[in-house]
């Protein structure tokens, strides 16, 4: 099997009658049968009701589905449309979902610069600012500086005493983004990372957008490596 099949194929998928263990070096493989419709193979998956702040236990790293209502199912990140997850009670994002829907993200693997999001129209162009409130001042409160709506922050070298966030990569990144890191299809869980700054910028189409810097502050090895180190301790069934 060749590295690129492996890194393509690492972690966990999640189809309609199955959920398929993958090895990242694509060498092992587990098949777990069960109808996710029915309650009883739902409870077996670990379905989580309430936002938890970093990785969640029964979920490891590399964990892949198919679409983001399953990636809710699981509570790796619940919302459904929006790529950033986040609570104004808590002020605090959860995860964020990298899918390609933004020119301006980059991705480099351990480290990834995150669009934020507002300021497009119905029809998905961008034609007005973005402003750093709603869910953007969630994830500017997750860096660990004082927050600045005018010019941004930097952690600088504090950037891990900031808030555990959850990345997903979805295979849309490819899109305008090396593919190296990002699966071949569906979403992919791929670690916690941190934000170590954010700024404004003048995007692609003109008008402001904020950008973060998230650096991965993860134990685990990174599903997009082809290392056997990456274990399946953690399991959902």
């Amino acid at each position: 099997m060749s590295d690129e099949h492996s890194l393509q194929r690492a972690g966990f998928l999640v189809k309609q009658g199955t959920v398929e263990l993958l090895a990242a070096s694509g060498r092992y493989k587990r098949i777990i049968r069960g109808n996710l419709d029915r309650e009883t193979f739902m409870n077996q998956t670990s379905i989580w009701k309430k936002h938890i702040i970093g990785p969640i236990p029964t979920v490891p790293t590399g964990f892949r589905t198919e679409n983001k209502k399953q990636l809710a199912s699981v509570g790796v990140h619940r919302a459904i449309q929006a790529g950033i997850d986040g609570s104004v009670d808590l002020q605090k994002v959860f995860s964020i979902v990298m899918s390609g829907e933004y020119g301006e993200d980059e991705d480099r693997g351990d480290e990834v610069v995150y669009t934020g999001s507002g300021g497009r129209d119905a029809s998905g162009q961008q034609t007005f600012d973005q402003t750093l409130d709603r869910r953007n001042m969630l994830l500017a409160k997750c860096c660990a500086a004082d927050v600045n709506s005018i010019d941004g922050a930097d952690a600088g070298e504090n950037w891990r005493q900031g808030v555990p966030i959850r990345v997903i990569r979805g295979a849309g990144v490819a899109r305008h983004d090396d593919a190296s890191y990002c699966p071949a299809e569906g979403y992919r869980y791929d670690g916690v990372y941190k934000v170590q700054q954010y700024w404004p910028s003048q995007g692609y189409s003109g008008h402001r957008v904020w950008r973060f810097i998230l650096k991965r502050d993860d134990r685990s090895p990174a599903p997009y490596s082809t290392d056997d180190k990456y274990t399946t301790e953690c399991m959902l069934y």
